[in-house]
């Protein structure tokens, strides 16, 4: 697995459904089989079918306008170089949440904040976004507690009650979909809808951690093509990537979103795949898995 770790210096607890998880990034028995995710140097591949880089947008124009290309991805191993390639450099990286994974040394669930300067993430008044819980609120409980930011967390899976978990915590038993709906029996709404419903259309987000079990596509589908203006208040995106090897047709769908993150000046600035074993498979015989943490950002001073 790709990574360095990290000196960091500092004892972190997470709580969440897997236990209580203590550990010194520094010196971490648990985390023996782990290694923290690099955030380095932007990497350059040897063989891109992107080309040069676009230019990125300024957020005085319509994204919705924005002329993009998006290049037909030649096989698979286009997909995989995408996620592995990170172009966007992070000094300051912060693992939010994450526990143990249950009879195993994994940690899931974590998601990486870059705190460097130009990203003004300002403690006290900071504004997460958090789509998929299941029973893990570490995330949510860290972006709280560490930074004192405001969250607001949505899962309709959990059958839980919208409530208030704590004075910077809101719960919304609500999913993020392509349209609003009811699907079997759980409230779905569109990414627009629910800042509306929040008032905070005209908010900047600070992170917006997505991990929803495929339904990444549809936000993707739907903010793509009706509202990209809302991507222009968002900092960062934290999204686990699902592209299972029967699904070929999600990965296609996925390329195409990635093309217009990329019109978008958004890039790839950390990714790591996912270290359950039995989630793997091979593609042109490399090794790959259905699901990836990454984290896209734009170059630019906030």
């Amino acid at each position: 697995m790709k990574g360095v770790w990290f000196s960091l210096g500092a004892i972190i607890g997470l709580l969440c459904s897997c236990g209580l998880f203590l550990y010194t990034l520094t010196t971490s028995p648990h985390l023996t089989a782990y290694s923290i995710p690099l955030f380095g140097a932007a990497q350059e591949a040897e063989d891109t079918v992107w080309g040069e880089d676009p230019r990125p947008p300024s957020d005085d124009e319509d994204w919705g306008k924005i002329n993009c290309t998006v290049p037909e991805m030649r096989n698979f191993d286009d997909f995989y170089d995408y996620i592995d390639r990170r172009e966007l450099q992070c000094h300051k990286p912060v693992m939010s949440g994450g526990c143990i994974m249950t009879g195993t040394t994994f940690l899931i669930g974590e998601k990486w904040v870059c705190m460097d300067n130009r990203f003004n993430i300002t403690p006290g008044r900071c504004l997460a976004l958090s789509f998929g819980i299941a029973k893990d609120f570490s995330f949510d409980d860290d972006m709280d507690k560490r930074f004192n930011c405001t969250v607001h967390a949505f899962d309709p899976t959990i059958r839980t009650p919208t409530h208030r978990r704590s004075a910077n915590v809101m719960f919304h038993n609500l999913g993020i979909a392509k349209s609003d709906r009811v699907e079997r029996n759980m409230t779905m709404a569109r990414y627009t809808t629910i800042l509306k419903k929040l008032q905070l259309e005209h908010s900047v987000v600070d992170y917006l951690k997505i991990d929803v079990e495929g339904y990444e596509a549809e936000f993707f589908s739907d903010v793509i093509r009706n509202t990209p203006n809302l991507l222009k208040n968002v900092k960062q995106i934290g999204m686990e990537i699902h592209a299972q090897s029967g699904l070929p047709l999600r990965r296609e769908l996925l390329w195409m979103y990635f093309g217009f993150l990329r019109c978008y000046g958004f890039k790839v600035m950390f990714s790591e795949i996912n270290p359950v074993k039995s989630l793997r498979f091979a593609v042109r015989g490399q090794e790959r898995s259905c699901c990836y943490e990454v984290v896209w950002a734009r170059e630019k001073q906030w």
